[in-house]
């Protein structure tokens, strides 16, 4: 009886630490949003293992089922509960992937000499014929407005 009340202590535990894990993370990289998808997913895993730690006790011993389906029910809840704010969090995930592709497609004069964070330089080919030229969408959209300068 030792053993199963360890091991039904043991998942509630780790259910806890997983949440709490989740909770402290809000998501500002893909990575972050990853690691926190991982712990809520971790925190359903317990849920169910606990359920089937409360099974086993309801195979072996002589338990009451009444109690036994108050738990379950809860934890149930709790599984829902987690599955909704893994939806909630799709949004998140959403915002993240457009922020990724917008920085993807940016232009930057900046980019024409990097310094490396392992310390070594390049100078992306800035010397040769191609040239570096600043070309931005609000530079575009300026010529197809103004095509012409106007001296005063």
């Amino acid at each position: 009886m030792r053993s199963f009340k360890s091991n039904i202590n043991q998942c509630a535990s780790l259910i806890t630490r997983n949440v709490r894990a989740a909770n402290t993370i809000y998501p500002r990289t893909m990575h972050e949003y990853e690691t926190r998808r991982d712990y809520q997913n971790a925190a359903i895993v317990n849920c169910e293992q606990l359920i089937n730690e409360l099974q086993r006790v309801v195979e072996i011993f002589d338990v009451d089922l009444n109690l036994y389906n108050r738990y379950v029910k809860a934890i149930d809840r709790e599984i829902g509960l987690i599955k909704r704010w893994r939806q909630r969090d799709m949004a998140i995930k959403s915002r993240l992937e457009k922020r990724v592709t917008s920085k993807n497609c940016v232009v930057s004069s900046a980019n024409f000499a990097n310094v490396n964070n392992n310390g070594n330089t390049n100078y992306n080919n800035a010397s040769n014929s191609n040239g570096v030229r600043p070309d931005s969408s609000i530079n575009q959209r300026r010529r197809r407005c103004y095509p012409f300068r106007k001296d005063k």
